[in-house]
């Protein structure tokens, strides 16, 4: 492993320590043992401790094996009858991927589509199973709407942040293995196309994710406008993905030390394309 990949998993872990430390000061000095949980009948720090640290951080290491495996050699099939006249090759990479400048860029994204698959759910899911009775009461006197308050969105957080870790995994995976598609006609005068695939998965995660989490964030703070000490509470909701990013980075670790070379089977190296290749002339 290369010195700067030491450095870098020397920091993740620093930081998957932090998100430990938070996560037990806020289960153990936020809430009492008394406090029962409905989803699971556990002490809600029992609960809290399961869907803020243990969900993202086993969930992710899960996904972040699974689902590549399952859903890439798909996603290529699909990409392969749609696009017919394209071939599929691959480039090497040689990109740092525990680089801590990539996994950040990464790990935006990631809490973006957390975002993004909350806001489709949040208000199907009835918040009375994910905290006590006391504080649905209390909290629906106060806001009017639990839904959106930090013992619901926790939850739903933690149980979505495995599902986008894995969507993004799969991006990453045809990233990483430099799988590319080109189409290069014999006719003169047509244009050739070369793009890696993994720009077509992620476009549709990051059109999602960053449309649906825009919408989020305005009808939160429209939700919460111009009512009192409520403005903390939009805040914490939506800086919530970004508190559970922490949780899934072992499963990052996990994800980089895995080979990709599985996409690369059957596949051809693409070589280096020059001037001529492109009919580009010097003069």
């Amino acid at each position: 492993m290369a010195s700067i990949n030491k450095r870098s998993l020397v920091v993740l872990l620093l930081l998957t320590t932090i998100g430990f430390i938070l996560s037990m000061l806020w289960a153990f000095f936020g809430s009492d043992f008394s406090d029962i949980t409905p989803l699971f009948g556990l002490p809600t720090p029992l609960h809290f401790l399961v869907v803020a640290f243990v969900i993202p951080m086993l969930g992710g290491i899960i996904t972040g094996i699974v689902f590549p495996r399952l859903i890439t050699p798909l996603f290529l099939r699909l990409v392969g009858l749609k696009m017919r006249k394209y071939k599929t090759a691959y480039l090497p990479v040689h990109h740092d991927r525990l680089g801590i400048r990539r996994w950040f860029g990464r790990a935006v994204l990631t809490a973006l589509l957390i975002l993004g698959l909350m806001a489709a759910v949040i208000n199907i899911i009835d918040p009375q199973i994910l905290m006590t009775p006391t504080n649905y009461a209390d909290l629906l006197a106060e806001t009017g709407l639990p839904q959106y308050t930090p013992p619901v969105t926790i939850s739903i957080a933690g149980f979505l942040s495995p599902l986008a870790f894995g969507l993004w995994a799969v991006s990453w995976a045809l990233e990483d293995a430099g799988i590319l598609q080109y189409y290069l006609p014999e006719k003169d005068g047509v244009l050739y196309d070369i793009e890696p695939i993994h720009h077509q998965y992620s476009g549709y995660l990051k059109g999602y994710a960053g449309l649906s989490s825009v919408i989020f964030f305005v009808s939160i703070f429209l939700l919460f406008a111009g009512q009192e000490g409520l403005v903390e509470v939009a805040v914490f909701t939506l800086l919530i993905p970004l508190f559970l990013i922490l949780q899934t980075i072992p499963g990052y670790i996990v994800y980089t030390r895995m080979s990709n070379d599985y996409l690369r089977k059957g596949l051809q190296q693409a070589g280096p394309l020059t001037e001529s290749d492109l009919g580009i002339s010097n003069q």
